[in-house]
């Protein structure tokens, strides 16, 4: 980034002075995991069980925030509010983010639109792991089961989150 003007700049890798597709854009690897997969457990206590199932994927690049929110301010995407408390505002100042715009006119928007979101700065890391699905169950005991005629009761709270 021009720390003097707000702009996001690139690198023109051969040279010619020219910011274009064809000599410029460098393959930065995949988008594929390199591996995924999950892990389930339960823990029992007594009549209580915990079931816990994890999933995880490790992916080098994923498109980040910047790629989809390139767009002006106050359009349907928006940037982030740890985008907006870190951009660009004064000529000299070392910001983490290129000055942000109002208007598709802009010298801030051309850069955006046309480099810094095919750049490496528009990808992030897609590695995680995320707690997927848990249950928290009780059975009850024999004395009372049997008191009422039938083999088991179990209940059971469960929180399932969509990948």
């Amino acid at each position: 980034m021009d720390n003097q003007t707000g702009l996001p700049t690139v690198e023109d890798v051969n040279g010619d002075g020219i910011i274009n597709s064809n000599d410029d854009y460098q393959y930065l690897g995949t988008r594929d995991p390199k591996f995924y997969g999950g892990f389930n457990n339960t823990f029992t206590y007594r009549n209580f069980s915990l079931d816990v199932n994890f999933y995880f994927r490790n992916r080098k690049y994923q498109y980040g925030y910047l790629y989809y929110y390139y767009n002006p301010i106050g359009w349907s995407n928006n940037v982030t509010h740890e985008m907006a408390e870190n951009y660009w505002t004064t000529p000299g100042q070392d910001a983490k983010y290129p000055a942000l715009t109002t208007t598709t006119k802009s010298d801030v928007y051309q850069k955006y639109y046309y480099h810094l979101g095919y750049s490496d700065f528009a990808f992030s890391s897609g590695s995680y792991i995320r707690l997927q699905n848990v249950t928290l169950s009780y059975s009850c005991p024999e004395s009372i089961t049997g008191k009422l005629g039938i083999s088991s009761l179990e209940f059971a709270k469960r929180k399932l989150k969509s990948l």
